[in-house]
């Protein structure tokens, strides 16, 4: 059994967000330090949209005038140090979901913020991790494909291996 680690982390996390989404409780950590940045106009439009909801998530932001945002917490169940970096690939997800009828809004912000906050490809996982990873994901109600429809889950059998060898 093959696990691409990063969609099964992708699925773990989506569940997580969209139950944050459901239950309004937010696992949120303020910043010592908030992050204040300047975005593209069609940015700051999409970020006010989803505002409410990146609250339940665990941001917390303040909307200034020209386009500045002041990033003052974030969630605390995720691996990236940059606030800003998740906030900008949160939105580009979104964008890029945006023709996706299939999917409600919540279920597009918690998959984007799903694959923002994933621990990301190549990096290496210490044996309880690994072992924290397989069990959240097997936990899941749907472990088998990331919140974007990817296999996570891949199963060679021994003959596989064989034919691969001759």
């Amino acid at each position: 059994m093959l696990i691409d680690q990063k969609r099964a982390h992708e699925r773990v996390l989506f569940e997580n967000f969209i139950d944050c989404l459901n239950t309004h409780k937010p696992v949120s950590q303020t910043d010592l330090f908030p992050v204040i940045t300047e975005i593209d106009q069609s940015d700051f439009i999409i970020l006010k949209e989803i505002e409410e909801d990146l609250k339940y998530l665990g941001f917390t932001i303040q909307f200034r005038d020209k386009n500045r945002i002041i990033i003052k917490g974030r969630p605390s169940n995720t691996s990236s140090s940059d606030p800003k970096e998740m906030l900008d690939i949160i939105v580009e997800e979104y964008k890029t979901s945006a023709g996706d009828t299939k999917s409600g809004n919540r279920e597009k912000l918690a998959a984007a913020m799903a694959g923002a906050s994933a621990i990301p490809y190549g990096k290496t996982l210490v044996q309880n991790e690994m072992e924290e990873l397989f069990d959240s994901l097997f936990a899941c109600s749907a472990p088998n494909y990331s919140p974007k429809g990817k296999p996570v889950i891949n199963i060679i059998t021994i003959e596989d291996l064989d034919k691969k060898f001759r």
